[in-house]
């Protein structure tokens, strides 16, 4: 499934929520205690509240459970996407303690309070152990899980609530007036508008949406690759944690079917040490166009001019493109001693996939290195690149 670190980030994940649901019922327990003893609706609600708190934990749970489970004949891409139904419902969850802080905020009125400090200490606590399972939540180690970021944020929501609570009573207790109200609507409000972004990633995701900074990262690792010409038709999608890509790649012409399955196994290698939260891989190899990443060399004359005979050839010329750098000169080159070989490996070593040739000569040797030869009547270097870029030019 990808390693030990994802099995860590499912193992600790599952472990998280189900501390939280356990500390959110050890919570409602005391709060409904604390407001029936002592006559207080705003704790006696909270304590209500946090048992539909221990519940998301459970959920998150849940949904954590099947989502570590392998990929089967039935569920051939497993069945990550269980993380996202439950950050979903943690959403809802969230959306509807915002809507309920506002609603007391603006409706209940709190009778006479008894014993307000000791009300105030309880909710004070809560802040604290609820901000402590916030940090607790979000450092869960291995791949970022979003459940288990949607259940932090659940918590950091909580002890903005008791925070809410604390000033509701402050303000019973001094008649304050509208402060519990004021500030139970803006604490409501934040909450509202975490929910709708946790609900949002979730609902994209769900729907398979693309990810547009993860596919710009892909096709910038991919082209750093040597032998790569281009990269397009990249399609990435999310479930749970984990990225599932599948892209076209341009390999050189002049490649064999061993060639390019090696360079396939490069690309897929270098991405999975750079992204570590991809599972799947899909490419699909095809010939390099024209107008792609290529380093082409130049078998050139005396005259610095494209060479039509291999007695001609005096220098190679590498260069990249489509940034037209010059990479290296090498002087001193005769083809017609029998040493074609010694410089095809030499061409290969240096990563050159293309020759841009004037003469009639077919030079075997180069394209059993896996280097393509192209040829042109062109004897003008930058008019025999353009007419290659533009595909213009034939291999034998």
């Amino acid at each position: 499934m990808g390693g030990p670190k994802l099995l860590v980030s499912f193992t600790e994940g599952k472990k998280r929520s189900f501390i939280a649901a356990l500390i959110y019922i050890i919570l409602a327990i005391s709060k409904i205690l604390l407001g029936i003893t002592f006559a207080s609706l705003i704790i006696f609600a909270d304590g209500i509240h946090n048992i539909a708190d221990s519940l998301t934990g459970f959920v998150v749970y849940i949904g954590l459970f099947f989502a570590e489970k392998y990929p089967s004949d039935k569920y051939p891409f497993g069945l990550y996407k269980a993380e996202n139904l439950a950050s979903l419902f943690v959403a809802v969850a969230i959306a509807y303690a915002g809507f309920d802080i506002i609603m007391q905020s603006v409706f209940t009125k709190e009778g006479k309070i008894s014993m307000p400090m000791l009300l105030i200490s309880v909710e004070l606590v809560s802040a604290l152990v609820t901000y402590w399972l916030t940090r607790y939540l979000l450092s869960t180690p291995g791949i970022k899980l979003d459940a288990i970021n949607a259940e932090g944020v659940h918590s950091l929501q909580d002890a903005l609530t008791s925070i809410a609570v604390i000033i509701g009573i402050i303000g019973e207790w001094f008649n304050i007036i509208y402060l519990p109200e004021i500030i139970g609507i803006g604490i409501g409000g934040y909450i509202l508008l975490q929910s709708y972004q946790i609900g949002k990633d979730s609902v994209l995701t769900l729907l398979d949406r693309g990810d547009e900074k993860a596919t710009e990262n892909i096709r910038k690792i991919v082209l750093s690759i040597e032998n790569v010409i281009g990269v397009h038709e990249i399609k990435v999608r999310k479930a749970g944690p984990f990225l599932f890509v599948a892209m076209h790649l341009e390999a050189p012409p002049a490649f064999s079917v061993k060639d390019a399955d090696k360079l396939a196994d490069i690309v897929e290698e270098k991405l999975r040490k750079e992204i570590p939260s991809l599972l799947y891989v899909s490419i699909h190899i095809e010939p390099g166009s024209y107008t792609g990443k290529w380093k082409l060399a130049i078998f050139e004359d005396e005259n610095s001019m494209v060479a039509d005979s291999i007695e001609k050839i005096k220098r190679i010329k590498i260069l990249s493109t489509p940034d037209m750098n010059i990479e290296s000169i090498i002087d001193n080159i005769n083809l017609a001693r029998g040493n074609v070989s010694n410089v095809s490996q030499m061409l290969r070593d240096k990563g050159v996939n293309a020759i841009i040739y004037a003469g009639n000569e077919s030079l075997l040797a180069l394209k059993a290195y896996g280097i393509e030869v192209y040829y042109t009547n062109e004897k003008d270097e930058k008019e025999a690149i353009n007419l290659f870029r533009e595909g213009k030019l034939v291999s034998k």
